[in-house]
């Protein structure tokens, strides 16, 4: 049976450990901006819509080809589940085949609506919703 002190005990040991972590974590956001993120900055879907398209696409101003492309569907394909899985293991399958993979803005679907993201190869595509804020 968990007594009294005993909850005492696990409990004032926990205050000197967060303590200490918070006092690392000033130390080292120094060196590594732990804290720091651009995005907090970005508010507005298609600011952030516009920065992660560009990121992703392989003909975007950053130069690095599909990269960053390869790394995304990479992330997704971790995360995800069911048809978004085989979707992102064909599109990565398919980078430097030759076959372009295009990376569309507010692409209409076929039901009408729009995509914020859109990666399509002609053939297959993986459209990405932006929801910028707190994960609900």
């Amino acid at each position: 049976m968990i007594t009294e002190p005993d909850l005492d005990h696990f409990f004032g040991g926990l205050e000197t450990r967060f303590e200490g972590s918070a006092e690392y974590s000033r130390h080292a956001a120094r060196f590594i901006s732990s804290n720091f993120s651009v995005f907090r900055y970005i508010t507005g879907e298609p600011l952030l819509s516009d920065i992660l398209a560009d990121l992703i696409d392989p003909a975007g101003t950053h130069g690095q080809g599909d990269s960053f492309l390869f790394l995304f569907l990479e992330l997704v394909e971790k995360r995800e589940r069911g048809i978004n899985i085989c979707v992102t293991r064909i599109l990565r399958g398919r980078l430097g085949s030759g076959r372009p993979i295009r990376v569309r803005r507010e692409d209409r679907s076929l039901h009408g609506r729009y995509h914020d993201i859109l990666l399509s190869d002609g053939d297959i595509g993986l459209g990405i919703e932006n929801k910028p804020g707190p994960v609900q």
